[in-house]
C-alpha cells in the first residue's frame, strides 16, 4: 500500500490544493468554531428582514467567516404559509466559488425546503428556519446552528470505536459535591441531572432522599410510562429485595402480584374494640371483645366474641350488639353467628330504620331445632358464648 503525507513542504512545493484541504477536515462535523461568541451566525427577523450575526463556521472542511451582519429580505407568499431556512452555503459550481449566507425559500403549503449537501457542488448548513404567512406575519422556529465543542452549550457526541469499551465516562473529583451531570433547558430548568451522591432527577434536580425522582413537566403529561414490546414474555415491572425476592411484580399481561398487603387511605390493619351488648340487663362478662379492619372504601370486616361471666343477663328486650363503626342503612345487612352452652346458630341484622344506636346490629335471631326467636336478655345464660362475624358497608 502506498503511503502519503500532506501538507509537507517537499510535496508539490508545499502546496495544499482544495481537495487535499477538504480531505483533512471533512472528518470534522460542520459547526461554529470553538471560541466564537454565542451570537455567531445567530439569525433574527424584524420588519420583513432576516439578519445573520458575524462569526466563523466550519462548512464542508472550510472556514466561512462573516465580519459583519448580513441582512436579507423576507418574501411574502400570496397565499398559505411558507417555510424558509437561512443557511450558510458553499457553491463549487461557479468559478470562483461563491459562499456566504442565504435564504432558501420553500413552497407555500409544502413544508421545509430540502438543503443540498453535495461534496462537489452546492453544500448548505441550516442556521434557523421561520414561517411567513400571506399577511407577512413571521414566526421564528428553533435555532439550528451546529456548534463544535461550544463551551456553555456543547454539541457533544461520544461514538464508540471499540465495542468492548465504554464510549463516555463522567467521573467526579474526590469529594465531589456538585452534580456529576446536568442537562438543562434555556431557562436553566433541569431536564436530567445526576448528583454526586448517584441520584437521578428527571424533570427536576437530582433528589436528596430518593435514588430516582421523575416529575411531570406539564399538567397534561403522563409522568411515567412503561411500554411493552410486541410478544413480550418478561415482566413489565419488578420490585425486589436486596436478595432478589419479589415484593411487587407486574407481568407481561398486567397481572399484579404483591408479597405484602395492599394498603391505601381506605384500608386499615386489624384493630381491637369493645362491642356493646345492649338490652341484656347487667350480666358480667368473662370476655367482651371485637376485631375489625377496613378492607376497602366504606367496607369493614369484623368479629365479635362475647362470653357471659358468672352473672347471667336478664330482660325481655331483644339484645343488640355494637359494630366498630356506623353501618349504612340503605338495605338490611346480615351477618352470621354461633353460640355455645347451648349451641345455636345466629343470624344478626341491621335495619334501614334502626333506632337502637347508630352503630347497632339491631336484632340477633337464634335458631334452635325448629325454634327461631329473637335473642333476649334473659337468654344470655352464665357461661354462654356468642360469636358474630361478617362484612358490612359503612355509612
Amino acid at each position: 500500500m502506498a503511503a502519503d503525507l500532506w501538507p509537507y513542504s517537499q510535496r508539490q512545493g508545499g502546496l495544499v490544493n482544495d481537495l487535499e484541504h477538504e480531505a483533512l477536515w471533512l472528518a470534522v462535523d460542520d459547526g461554529i468554531l470553538p471560541g466564537q461568541p454565542s451570537t455567531a451566525f445567530a439569525v433574527s427577523t424584524s420588519a420583513g428582514t432576516w439578519t445573520v450575526q458575524p462569526g466563523r463556521l466550519l462548512i464542508a472542511g472550510h472556514v466561512l467567516s462573516l465580519d459583519a451582519q448580513v441582512p436579507g429580505s423576507i418574501p411574502v407568499p400570496t397565499s398559505g404559509t411558507q417555510q424558509s431556512v437561512v443557511v450558510a452555503y458553499l457553491d463549487r459550481t461557479t468559478a470562483p466559488w461563491t459562499y456566504g449566507v442565504a435564504l432558501r425559500t420553500g413552497t407555500a403549503g409544502a413544508g421545509r425546503p430540502t438543503l443540498p449537501k453535495s461534496p462537489t457542488d452546492r453544500y448548505e448548513v441550516a442556521l434557523r428556519a421561520f414561517t411567513v404567512d400571506s399577511t407577512g406575519a413571521v414566526t421564528l422556529l428553533a435555532d439550528e446552528r451546529p456548534f463544535i465543542n461550544r463551551i456553555g452549550g456543547p454539541t457533544l457526541r461520544a461514538i464508540g470505536a471499540d465495542p468492548s469499551a465504554v464510549p463516555l465516562t463522567v467521573q467526579g473529583a474526590s469529594g465531589q459535591t456538585a452534580d456529576l451531570a446536568s442537562i438543562r433547558d434555556s431557562a436553566s430548568n433541569a431536564a436530567v441531572s445526576v448528583s454526586a451522591g448517584r441520584r437521578v432527577g428527571i424533570g427536576v434536580p437530582a433528589p436528596g432522599s430518593s435514588t430516582l425522582h421523575v416529575s411531570a413537566v406539564a399538567t397534561t403529561d403522563t409522568t411515567q410510562r412503561l411500554t411493552r414490546r410486541a410478544s413480550q414474555t418478561g415482566d413489565l415491572l419488578q420490585i425486589v429485595t436486596e436478595a432478589g425476592t419479589s415484593l411487587v411484580n407486574v407481568d407481561n399481561i398486567g397481572n399484579l402480584t404483591v408479597a405484602g398487603n395492599i394498603v391505601s387511605s381506605d384500608t386499615t390493619d386489624w384493630a381491637t374494640y369493645i362491642p356493646n351488648w345492649g338490652n341484656a340487663g347487667s350480666p358480667t362478662f368473662a370476655v367482651r371483645t371485637g376485631r375489625w379492619r377496613r378492607i376497602g372504601r366504606k367496607t369493614v370486616a369484623f368479629q365479635i366474641y362475647v362470653k357471659i361471666g358468672t352473672t347471667a343477663g336478664s330482660g325481655t328486650l331483644p339484645v343488640w350488639a355494637g359494630l366498630p363503626t356506623n353501618p349504612a342503612r340503605i338495605v338490611r345487612q346480615v351477618f352470621v353467628g354461633h353460640t355455645e352452652g347451648p349451641g345455636y346458630t345466629l343470624s344478626a341484622v341491621t335495619w334501614p330504620d334502626g333506632t337502637v344506636a347508630a352503630n347497632a346490629i339491631d336484632r340477633i335471631l337464634y335458631v334452635n331445632a325448629s325454634v327461631t326467636a329473637n335473642l333476649l336478655g334473659s337468654d344470655c345464660a352464665a357461661g354462654m358464648q356468642f360469636s358474630i362475624a361478617g362484612v358490612y358497608e359503612e355509612l
